[in-house]
């Protein structure tokens, strides 16, 4: 109405489960009002999973609950929910969601959010800077932003005299890359044998796969491209950090990571500093957990090929890399093997997480 736009507004959906969770935390939010919220909501902390956070502010209009009217008037709005181990709560919406899903003290802690959120005095505007939370603590957009900066920095200053093995890496990182990507397929494939929709074999899928993963990396004797599949991995990385930049910060900040470590590789820096950087955007970005959520929103269809080439696009500066690894030995090599062989196992014998969820199949 207008002369009346709220100050705040807050809907709530799938509570009484879980672990309290902010969703819809879009462009309105940005470092000082991220922070009032963490410290409204006191202990324990509200969970915020990143890619909660980054799809809210790249993409708002995929916002799905009562608030998103409100954001799309440039409203500051919450959306609070529960999330399980598995995820999203599958049984709403189903004759399952009765009253003995209902957990008394999330239920309490979902009231206790509440008061607190209707008694706090609402935070002034900010900036609506790419941060984000964890645990509690908030990473400021200005870190978010100057990751990236050094990433691009140190990634385009490690090409300087490596073009040719450069372009090499590169062209043996896609060939590898893809055939990650056919791994990762067939272990979905043979995980998602018998179930109703691959999405619910995407935990143990995406932990066996990982193994293949490991394994195929690890597969070498030697390199001799004197760091140009890092660099090329760098490059990769700055590229597909580009692209996502301009559709959200927060989604890009895992490549602008990945960038600064890979250079640093290029540069000859110690690899389990490049591997702890590098390696959890793409292991974030393909497990169970985001495939879900995707699958969700309608972003990521359930079938094997688009994901087997998203995996592809995901790993591919991990690829690149991979070829200025050394090989393993043989105990390493047989300690790999047998790993795999129980992820698959694991993969084949596991129930599955969600099997409850047909209405979602169809979307």
């Amino acid at each position: 109405t207008e002369g009346h736009t709220p100050g705040l507004v807050l809907s709530m959906d799938l509570v009484g489960h879980g672990e309290l969770t902010a969703n819809g935390l879009g462009p309105r939010w940005g470092d000082d009002s991220l922070r009032w919220l963490m410290v409204t909501l006191g202990d324990p902390p509200v969970s915020v999973p990143f890619v909660y956070r980054a799809l809210s502010r790249g993409m708002p209009s995929m916002e799905r609950s009562d608030h998103r009217p409100f954001t799309e008037a440039g409203v500051r709005s919450l959306h609070l929910m529960g999330r399980g181990p598995d995820g999203l709560y599958w049984r709403y919406h189903t004759g399952l969601d009765d009253m003995d899903q209902v957990e008394p003290a999330a239920m309490a802690r979902t009231l206790d959010a509440v008061l607190r959120l209707a008694r706090a005095p609402v935070p002034g505007e900010d900036g609506g800077e790419p941060a984000f939370a964890a645990r509690g603590a908030v990473v400021p957009g200005a870190v978010t932003l100057g990751a990236m900066g050094l990433g691009a920095l140190m990634g385009l200053s490690a090409l300087f005299g490596r073009l040719k093995a450069t372009a090499l890496g590169a062209a043996m990182g896609v060939v590898r890359a893809l055939g990650l990507g056919l791994v990762w397929t067939l272990v979905l494939a043979v995980g998602s044998l018998g179930a109703s929709t691959l999405g619910e074999r995407a935990e143990p899928c995406a932990a066996a796969a990982l193994a293949f993963v490991i394994l195929g990396l690890t597969s070498r004797r030697g390199s001799r491209l004197d760091g140009g599949g890092a660099t090329a991995g760098a490059l990769v990385c700055l590229a597909l950090m580009v692209a996502l930049f301009r559709v959200e910060p927060l989604l890009a900040l895992p490549y602008g990571v990945a960038a600064f470590g890979l250079g640093l590789s290029a540069r000859g820096g110690h690899p389990g500093l490049t591997a702890l950087l590098t390696l959890p955007g793409p292991l974030y970005l393909t497990s169970g957990d985001v495939w879900r959520e995707l699958r969700f929103h309608g972003l990521a269809p359930d079938a094997l090929a688009p994901w087997g080439l998203f995996v592809t696009v995901v790993w591919l500066p991990v690829a690149c890399w991979s070829h200025d690894w050394r090989g393993a030995i043989r105990g390493e090599r047989v300690a790999l093997v047998v790993v795999g062989v129980v992820a698959l196992v694991w993969a084949w014998l596991t129930p599955a997480f969600s099997a409850a969820m047909p209405e979602l199949t169809g979307r």
